[in-house]
């Protein structure tokens, strides 16, 4: 087991100041004719406050990408490991860079560490689970001739950040929408640049999602609609507990909708 890390290292500093209680008007007058020496103030105190007792280590789920991973997957995802594994042992944490492609997801990866940052005040974690919706942008574009590359790197990056080398991540594969037209080549490319960097890793994983992009019609074939994304989150939570050892004995039967077809 990992021994517990925590991002939240907060330190308060309070500045106590005595007070002289001589009145400061008198401060300046003076004694037998002679000018009475004005005592400097005194120095502030500086005392460290530890912050409030870190509670057990939790398990984080960090949820990242573009558009697709939405506050609807968001919140079915968070609810579904929280009645597997427990609220209080659970922490979940969303952040999205709307239209960058892999490559500048180092412009965001600051606001990434910052949402992980204030998810996790006053928690520890022994665990970190990446759940990654991402890739459409790169998919009508060329540079998803380097995709699995700048993924893995970024996955490295998170690893050592975090201090957690043993980090899984479980990614959802795009959609193949799109694989008829023009940009077909490089839907083509990002979908297998997925399932690759996700088969070569041991802690890796993806989930399918072209089932979902032809539910309902509240979807317009690149986005997901309101019901997919909310079995998409499902999914996305029933891979990640599987990855953690749970198995489907243990998992809440109510999120059957959720498991892989």
């Amino acid at each position: 087991m990992n021994v517990p890390k925590s991002l939240a290292l907060l330190f308060v500093f309070i500045a106590a100041i005595s007070c002289d209680s001589q009145d400061a008007s008198a401060s300046k007058g003076s004694i037998n004719g002679n000018s009475q020496m004005v005592q400097p103030a005194p120095k502030p105190n500086l005392v460290v406050v530890a912050e409030p007792e870190i509670q057990e280590p939790k398990h984080l789920f960090v949820l990242a990408g573009q558009f697709n991973m939405s506050a609807k997957l968001y919140n079915h995802f968070a609810q579904a490991v929280r009645k597997t594994i427990g609220k209080d042992k659970v922490t979940s944490v969303r952040s999205v860079n709307e239209e960058a492609k892999m490559a500048e997801w180092d412009e965001g990866y600051g606001k990434l560490m910052k949402d992980i940052g204030n998810g996790l005040v006053g928690n520890s974690y022994e665990t970190v689970s990446l759940i990654w919706m991402h890739g459409e942008s790169d998919a009508r574009s060329p540079s998803a001739r380097y995709y699995k590359e700048n993924f893995l790197a970024f996955v490295d990056r998170l690893r050592t950040d975090l201090k957690a080398p043993e980090l899984k991540f479980v990614v959802g594969r795009i959609s193949d929408t799109g694989m008829s037209d023009s940009n077909g080549p490089y839907v083509k490319m990002v979908r297998e640049s997925q399932v690759s960097a996700a088969d070569g890793d041991d802690d890796g994983a993806w989930i399918d999602t072209d089932d979902l992009i032809r539910m309902g019609r509240d979807g317009d074939g690149i986005r997901y609609g309101r019901n997919a994304a909310a079995i998409l989150g499902e999914r996305f939570a029933y891979k990640a507990m599987t990855q953690l050892g749970f198995t489907s004995e243990e998992l809440n039967p109510n999120m059957s909708i959720g498991q892989p077809q």
